[in-house]
């Protein structure tokens, strides 16, 4: 069988002296997430940090896609490593983006299906501000059918410019997530980062409950369903911290943390959709 790999591309202020920790240790939980849901099977996932990320000096940068332009190559040649490195295993690799992580994610997805065959089998971007496209079809001025109502006269950026198989690209928003709502919403290239994952035709993930349970609760032993709304008491309970809506995604005991590890491990079945 193939082994599954993971690489999440992280965003605004993450940097290797305050964010290694709690990168490798999302990663680890993520693997371990992973792992119960495809036992048996090889794991590996990769919090990427080899990139300039946007830091706090730098607040007007982060408004823009310009960095992630730059950096972007950077994403692109850790890919085509890791699908070297495993050429005789043909790995099943998923490529998760957070924030402006995911512009930086989006513009090397495109860079490598331009290439040929993209090494990526799985996209996922969560909290995010949307990304350009790099080589927009001109050709016409007006939107396809599919368009949102509320999206305004131009045209949807191509969604096979991604490389990637249908059904196999998602994206994931928590309400509260002030990110996707300020700069998300924009979707232009010229004002903000580009075009918001909906407009380019990812497939939206639950946030909600109803019907994934994942683990028990540390204090009854009873399975627990639970609901990753900001600020939630029962969430709260549970892990003892409040994260913020923008950071609750990785986070253990969270659908979305869920949702990831289905992707790592190509458990598609089991998303909460």
């Amino acid at each position: 069988m193939s082994p599954y790999g993971e690489m999440s591309v992280e965003g605004y202020t993450t940097n290797v002296h305050d964010s290694v920790i709690g990168k490798v240790n999302d990663a680890q939980n993520l693997n371990l997430a992973a792992t119960e849901l495809a036992p048996g099977e090889s794991h590996a996932t990769i919090a990427f940090l080899a990139y300039q990320h946007p830091q706090k000096a730098d607040i007007l940068g982060v408004g823009t896609n310009t960095l992630a332009m730059q950096e972007s190559s950077k994403v692109e040649n850790a890919v085509r490593g890791i699908a070297v490195a495993n050429n005789t295993t043909d790995v099943n690799l998923s490529l998760f983006g957070h924030s402006y992580g995911s512009t930086t994610s989006g513009i090397a997805a495109q860079e490598l299906a331009a290439d040929g065959r993209s090494p990526v089998d799985t996209l996922a971007l969560y909290g995010s501000p949307g990304f350009p496209e790099l080589r927009p079809d001109t050709s016409t001025t007006y939107p396809t059918q599919t368009a949102p109502t509320e999206d305004l006269m131009r045209p949807l950026p191509d969604k096979d410019a991604l490389g990637i198989d249908e059904g196999r690209a998602f994206h994931m928003t928590e309400d509260g997530d002030f990110v996707n709502e300020f700069f998300g919403e924009v979707g232009t290239t010229k004002a903000g980062l580009g075009n918001p994952p909906r407009q380019w035709g990812l497939e939206e993930l639950s946030m909600e409950t109803s019907d994934v349970v994942v683990r028990t609760h540390p204090e009854t032993g009873e399975p627990v369903a639970h609901d990753t709304r900001y600020g939630r008491a029962d969430y709260n309970r549970i892990n003892g911290e409040d994260v913020g809506a923008h950071s609750i995604y990785t986070k253990n005991e969270t659908v979305s943390q869920h949702n990831l590890a289905a992707i790592a491990a190509d458990r598609l079945d089991l998303l909460a959709r």
